[in-house]
């Protein structure tokens, strides 16, 4: 398999190529428009001015034919060249995510400071997770996507069954980048339909309306036709024709302003739907093998004949464009009662059937962007499922650019706190962003950032690691602090296969009261046999596992060496860390700043 950036510049380069020469074509079929309409023209002129031959009425007819499927074959061009334009624009955006310089939505609507995880590790926001992630073009899509990151412990079954539509979305690059080319749909479908809803509209008269008059139209008729061919006279059925047609022109009329909102609405409502047929007609042409996405493809095609029928009703609403064909359309048969009855009977079988579809569609728009993401890190690998606890094995950060490793062999059984030391910035944090990000990656049915990973597929996830104070409601830090670990406590008892991470608990206080109740809290913790990973500068801490041992604490720390410059390992170990680097590298500066004077 090609690398990323190797394929996305290959299929740039031949798409370039693909492009100018629809552009040659598209020049030549524009030559044949102008040759043969000009030479059906000339045809014309002769038969006209200088002969009544039947050749050349016949030979305009024929040139005329030529010019139509030159203007077929000039539009089949333009279209393919604009389809080009567009998944170019979607590679050249692939290639700068590869740079990570993130171009999608970044999902900051979904930001929440009390969600168990997602705040913490930044799965949404500015250069987050998400961001990385959407190729969405749907709003069903993005939430969906959102949905997805935000939830852990979804069970083995479920896993396995992403895993599968993943991989599978991921080899067939092609049909994802086509996807993504689709127009972006930003309108939020399923508010626009619950509008759409007339639900006020009494569509009896309305029938009762069109049968009276389409009865005493074709009864009419049948009474013309027989005077036409008895002799008779046809004063009588052209009467009747003319008051039919001032009926019907009262009627419209009448429920003109009282339609009109509603097919307005219904206008904007089949648009939409139109562009959701791209979509669907591709994915009708693959054949996918995974449960998830075969499903999906059986339920599109079920319900996109609501899509279908929607289209159809459009054909009819065209005759508003047009104010004579609109009046005469509704002299006659009541164009607008007629398509205001047919809205009310589709929207009462269809609205429940098109918010199936929207899922699905939506659905699939969020596996064709985690399958996206998976193409993108070939270096990733797929998870496996443990029965309990987590094990990873140099772990990196889905979002460093660098992807260097973050700690070695690392293991985490339940009912085991981790208690883990290190200088400033040797990659305590790091690696426990980066722990928690592949545990929902993971969840998600994505390959994680590790050479090998497993963990427990019934395993929640809970973070302590961004607490902020609130000045306005009066909250300070370590209120804000005590509160979340108390949500953390909560959340923990209630879901006992929870991994709870922790970043520098109790910052808000001092030294000595900050090692005293981190004590007790991991003390308790323990007791409650919750699943702990613990971040610290406090080294007391560590004396847990000599005092109760390994089965209950095991210490790990991130190691630097104090040379010029500092050497920063990223390797975890086994131990408690010794050497630190704030006095080190405070002294540096300080004497950097005497030499100055």
């Amino acid at each position: 398999m090609k690398e990323p950036l190797e394929y996305y510049k290959s299929k740039l380069c031949r798409n370039k190529v693909y492009i100018k020469q629809t552009e040659q074509r598209s020049s030549m079929f524009f030559c044949g428009k102008l040759f043969f309409f000009a030479i059906a023209i000339l045809c014309l002129c002769i038969w006209w001015f200088e002969t009544k031959s039947v050749i050349m009425i016949g030979s305009t007819f024929c040139f005329l034919l030529i010019y139509f499927f030159m203007v077929y074959l000039d539009n089949n061009e333009i279209n393919k060249k604009e389809k080009l334009v567009r998944i170019n624009k979607v590679i050249e955006r692939e290639v700068c995510n590869l740079r990570g310089q993130y171009t999608g939505h970044d999902g900051k609507e979904y930001m929440s400071s009390t969600h168990p995880f997602t705040y913490d590790i930044d799965i949404f926001g500015k250069n987050s997770l998400y961001q990385s992630i959407n190729r969405t073009v749907t709003c069903d899509g993005a939430n969906k996507l959102s949905e997805v990151l935000s939830h852990t412990g979804l069970g083995k079954e479920t896993i396995l069954m992403r895993q599968a539509a993943v991989r599978e979305l991921e080899a067939l690059s092609d049909y994802r980048i086509e996807h993504i080319s689709c127009s972006h749909i930003s309108t939020p479908f399923r508010e626009l339909l619950t509008k759409t809803m007339p639900s006020s509209l009494n569509v009896l008269p309305l029938k009762i309306l069109l049968a009276f008059s389409w009865s005493v139209s074709v009864a009419n008729i049948i009474f013309l036709l027989i005077c036409c061919l008895a002799s008779l006279s046809i004063t009588i059925p052209v009467l009747v024709m003319a008051g039919i047609i001032f009926f019907n022109g009262s009627i419209s009329l009448f429920y003109f302003h009282k339609g009109n909102r509603v097919i307005q609405k219904l206008k904007f409502l089949i648009s939409l739907c139109e562009s959701y047929s791209p979509i669907i007609s591709l994915n009708r042409k693959e054949i996918f093998k995974s449960q998830i996405l075969c499903d999906i493809q059986e339920k599109n095609i079920f319900h996109s004949r609501h899509i279908r029928k929607a289209i159809n009703m459009n054909e009819l609403l065209n005759f508003r464009n047009n104010f004579i064909l609109w009046f005469l359309s509704n002299a006659t048969v009541m164009i607008d009662l007629l398509v205001l009855n047919k809205f009310v009977k589709w929207e009462r079988s269809a609205i429940t059937d098109l918010q199936i579809l929207l899922e699905n569609i939506g659905q699939l728009d969020a596996f064709i962007s985690l399958a996206t993401f998976n193409f993108n890190h070939p270096r990733a690998t797929v998870p496996s499922i443990m029965k309990s606890g987590l094990k990873g094995v140099d772990v990196y950060h889905p979002l460093m650019k660098s992807n260097n490793a973050i700690g070695n062999d690392y293991t985490q059984e339940e009912s085991v706190i981790s208690i883990i030391t290190g200088a400033n910035m040797s990659g305590k944090s790091t690696f426990l962003r980066a722990l928690a990000l592949n545990i929902v990656l993971g969840n998600a049915g994505c390959k994680v950032c590790a050479d090998s990973f497993g963990f427990n597929p019934n395993l929640k996830l809970f973070t302590s690691m961004r607490t902020q104070d609130d000045i306005s409601n009066g909250k300070s830090y370590f209120n804000a602090e005590i509160d979340r670990l108390s949500n953390a406590i909560d959340y923990c008892v209630q879901n006992p296969h929870t991994l709870l991470i922790l970043d520098e608990v109790l910052k808000g206080t001092n030294s000595e009261d900050k090692l005293k109740g981190s004590i007790e809290l991991l003390e308790y913790f323990s007791g409650q046999q919750i699943m702990a990973i613990i971040a610290t500068h406090d080294l007391g801490v560590t004396k847990l596992e000599n005092i109760y041992g390994v089965d209950k604490y095991v210490n790990f720390c991130f190691e630097i060496e104090l040379t010029t410059p500092i050497h920063y390992t990223y390797k975890m170990n086994r131990g408690i860390c010794r050497n630190k680097n704030a006095s080190y590298i405070l002294n540096k500066m300080l004497n950097s700043k005497i030499k100055r004077k």
